[in-house]
Formats: structure tokens, sequence, C-alpha cells
């Protein structure tokens, strides 16, 4: 009898699923921060979501690679949130338009330009794309 999973896309079981997740978009560097982590073990591999989860520094954390685009993102946070997870970091590359920024420096965005779709259908247009240090 095939395994019963709570969501459809990312096939993992909800005490697979730490509460704090790592989200790169980036398959490679998924796997790679994944190998940091103790006990690491694959809790899922459907649908181009590579999902991990280990203990760094005795807390437990879930990476999941989801490839790029917002939609991707989206999915895989509802399915984590719906299996426990609360606490989403993003982790990846972007473009930017600082001149005193330079390739390889590292930035913690604070604020983001919502220029697809999918950030629509949760939040109004006017709804600032800010970060809650809260």
């Amino acid at each position: 009898m095939a395994e019963a999973f709570s969501q459809h896309h990312i096939k993992a079981r909800d005490e697979d699923i730490a509460r704090y997740c790592f989200i790169p978009g980036d398959h490679g560097r998924g796997r790679k921060m994944a190998a940091k982590l103790d006990g690491m073990r694959q809790v899922a591999d459907t649908r181009g979501y590579f999902v991990y989860t280990g203990a760094y520094k005795g807390i437990s954390m879930t990476v999941c690679s989801t490839g790029m685009g917002g939609p991707q993102v989206a999915i895989a946070m509802e399915e984590l949130g719906n299996m426990g997870a609360d606490t989403f970091i993003r982790i990846g590359s972007a473009g930017g338009v600082a001149e005193q920024t330079g390739v390889g420096d590292i930035v913690i965005a604070t604020a983001a330009f919502r220029g697809g779709g999918t950030a629509d259908e949760y939040l109004a247009k006017p709804f600032p794309a800010v970060a809650d240090f809260a």
C-alpha cells in the first residue's frame, strides 16, 4: 500500500518537516546547505522539490529547494506551512542596481519589488513587500 502524505506536491510526512525552513531556488545550493546539517536525511524528491531535514547546533531545520519562480516558492511555502513549518528564509541570487554592491556581496533584503503575479494572489497591490523582523 502506498504511503499517505498530507500534501499534494511535497511528498513528505508532517513529522519530517522542521519548524525552520531554508528555501533555496537552486537544487545544487540546497544539497550543499543540507550537507551541513547533522543527521541530514532526504525526506522528499517529487515534482522538482528536493527536501532535506537535519539539525544545526541541535536545532531541527529543513531545506527545500524549489527551482525558480514565484509559483513554485508559493506552493512549497504553503505545503511546508501545512506540515508545521512557520519560519522561512529564502536563500538565493538576485539582480541589483546599487553601484556600491559588488558581485559576490551578501545582501540581506528588507524589501522587494513585487513584479510577478503570484504575490498579487496573497496581498493587495498597495501592500508593501517589506520584511518583518519581529
